[in-house]
């Protein structure tokens, strides 16, 4: 298994297809503590689940840069001057770890999104950092509307927060309401808009 996952002859999907079909073998009883390298079952188990965890984020990140190459309809490149392209173009190629994917993917190339998965992902408790990543998920999405209609413009930043709410309310680590919480940002710019339409 270890051998499949760094295995250039394979892409990204197929890498979750793999760890997703070793979860289940696991969990079945169909790999046991001696035939997984000497490590227990439940040792393998949590290492295969925190793999897929972390293939998810690369897969995410994978679809943000696709995205935002199909968006602009030029090349995208990072802070470093990395082209999307290249950088699909690795995260293909093998697995990342949570560490690279910040550093070398959702970092530079400014997915907002992206970044507060991954800190949740890593469990890294950091306010600040969290509450600058979604002061910038909202300017994202407020220069993605800026030629909306008002009202249309509310409904879309509304339905980003439902959609990240569903993903992130469980934990007030990356869900910040407090005063100057991203997520108070959001409620105040839906209110100052709701006024400037009635």
């Amino acid at each position: 298994m270890p051998r499949l996952l760094r295995s250039t002859e394979i892409n990204l999907q197929q890498r979750l297809e793999y760890l997703s079909r070793a979860i289940m073998c696991v969990k079945s009883g169909e790999i046991g503590g001696s035939s997984s390298g000497g490590i227990g079952v439940g040792e393998l188990l949590h290492d295969l689940e925190e793999k897929m965890e972390v293939a998810r984020v690369q897969l995410s990140i994978v679809e943000a840069l696709e995205q935002l190459q199909q968006q602009r309809g030029t090349t995208v490149a990072s802070d470093e001057g990395v082209t999307a392209q290249e950088a699909l173009s690795r995260l293909n190629a093998e697995l990342l770890d949570i560490s690279q994917l910040y550093q070398d993917f959702a970092s530079p190339f400014r997915l907002w999104e992206c970044q507060l998965a991954i800190l949740r992902c890593a469990g890294h408790h950091d306010p600040p950092l969290v509450q600058s990543v979604w002061d910038n998920v909202l300017e994202g999405e407020l220069a993605r509307t800026e030629t909306l209609p008002a009202g249309s413009r509310v409904a879309a930043v509304a339905g980003k927060l439902r959609q990240l709410a569903r993903i992130y309310a469980g934990s007030q680590k990356y869900f910040p309401l407090g005063e100057n919480g991203g997520i108070t940002n959001f409620v105040d710019f839906g209110k100052r808009e709701t006024r400037l339409t009635t």
